[in-house]
């Protein structure tokens, strides 16, 4: 079976029909680090399934480019807001790292989830997740100080300080680097 129905089996089962067919309608694509797979204000028609690597979705804010969430492998991601409302991408989303990723465009992908009512259930399920990392972020971040919030980070989301670098990591966490490396060090003592 392939990779991108692992995370969906997960979610809601063993699968009730046959995916060799549904694999023939994603497309595998090879990214090099540092390589965008979304532009910001390109709207975003896709979704894509991270095999290998990661993805960073980021947005610029004056002369930052500010780290707002990451997929690694095993995931799916998109730019939400501009995949559900057909508008242009507030967000970019970009190779962190060499990787490979499935993607399907969203007519195939609408067409699937009518058809097939375990990927409707794993899409309800993956939004509910989404939204509530997204609240639980928004949270941390307007209730707690830098070390509270890196805290948070390591319990809920250890998979972020495994795999992106120090500096996106300080951008999630709404700090600089060098306070983020203070917090660490503090931590490890």
């Amino acid at each position: 079976m392939h990779p991108l129905f692992v995370p969906i089996i997960a979610t809601v089962g063993p699968l009730n029909f046959e995916t060799e067919s549904l694999t023939n309608r994603f497309v595998r694509k090879q990214l090099k680090r540092d390589e965008h797979w979304l532009f910001p204000g390109e709207t975003c028609r896709r979704i894509a399934f991270v095999e290998s690597g990661s993805l960073r979705q980021y947005r610029i804010q004056g002369d930052q480019n500010l780290t707002r969430w990451a997929a690694f492998a095993g995931q799916f991601t998109t730019s939400m807001t501009s995949f559900t409302l057909g508008r242009p991408s507030d967000d970019g989303i970009i190779a962190t790292e060499d990787c490979v990723v499935w993607e399907i465009d969203k007519q195939a992908w609408l067409e699937m989830r009518t058809t097939y009512p375990q990927l409707q259930a794993f899409w309800v399920a993956t939004l509910e997740y989404l939204l509530g990392c997204y609240d639980d972020r928004v949270w941390s971040l307007i209730s707690g100080n830098a070390e509270e919030r890196y805290r948070y980070m390591m319990d809920r989301y250890p998979e972020f300080l495994l795999h992106l670098p120090q500096h996106y990591m300080a951008d999630m966490l709404g700090i600089a680097p060098r306070h983020l490396s203070r917090i660490r060090s503090k931590l490890v003592k």
